[in-house]
């Protein structure tokens, strides 16, 4: 099962877990949150096994690595602000930022599992534990994408990034909850703008709204406006249709 923990039951299992490391240290180095975390991860498998959090057998517990270069942040959607927006300009103020990121747990390279912080006022905490559907998504898409003829400018812009500095959290992805839609949607930061990756889900989901194009059997990435638009048409189209089920459900 998904494991979710209560902000306040989740600080106080980091700090016993963090207490009973004794010096507190992990590695010759001070114990983070996130070691915690992944310490709390291990100790959910252990008591289960949990197969759903993604790890394959105990061998594997000693090397799960949480990387914090990989994180994603977690935008909520405001369908009711979108939809009241006709011309579909002010696209931020329709993203809520959740104060929430997702981080991916390897094994060697090897993906595993998943680890939700939110933000809170003493610092992050860990309250999600997770397969790791949402990375796999991103892998996906990202196959998607690098297969696909695109402007050579965004090209650049990704491929430096890429090289960028690793050391601090990535803001490389984030990824967008909307509740007309059934899984996340993920979205690339570059310097010429956000692109929506694309899933062929997604292009299912949204039929004739989803707002991008196919070369090849491959999707193309989708600008944020252009997605945005598509969305706007989808959410109608939705609501609309739930009103007439409604009104024949009534007769």
């Amino acid at each position: 099962m998904i494991r979710y923990f209560p902000l306040l039951l989740a600080a106080v299992l980091c700090a016993a877990l963090a207490s009973s490391c004794g010096s507190q240290h992990h590695n010759d180095r001070p114990l983070t949150i996130y070691d915690t975390a992944v310490l709390m991860l291990k100790e959910f498998v252990r008591e289960g096994p949990d197969t759903n959090l993604g790890i394959k057998n105990f061998d594997e517990l000693d090397h799960l690595i949480l990387r914090r270069d990989y994180g994603v942040q977690v935008y909520l959607l405001l369908e009711d602000s979108l939809v009241a927006d006709d011309s579909v300009i002010h696209i931020d103020h329709h993203m809520l930022k959740m104060g929430r990121r997702i981080y991916p747990v390897f094994y060697h390279n090897q993906l595993r599992s998943t680890i939700t912080f939110d933000s809170t006022p003493k610092g992050w905490h860990p309250t999600v534990f997770d397969d790791s559907n949402v990375f796999v998504e991103i892998q996906e898409a990202e196959a998607q994408l690098t297969s696909t003829i695109m402007a050579t400018d965004v090209k650049a812009a990704i491929a430096k990034m890429e090289q960028a500095d690793s050391a601090k959290d990535s803001t490389a992805h984030a990824v967008l909850v909307a509740p007309s839609l059934h899984d996340y949607v993920v979205f690339r930061h570059t310097e010429k703008g956000d692109y929506f990756l694309p899933t062929k889900d997604l292009k299912r989901e949204m039929a004739e709204n989803y707002p991008g194009t196919e070369k090849d059997g491959k999707l193309a990435p989708i600008e944020k406006a252009d997605f945005f638009r598509g969305l706007r048409k989808h959410i109608l189209a939705t609501r609309s249709r739930h009103k007439r089920m409604a009104s024949m459900n009534r007769r």
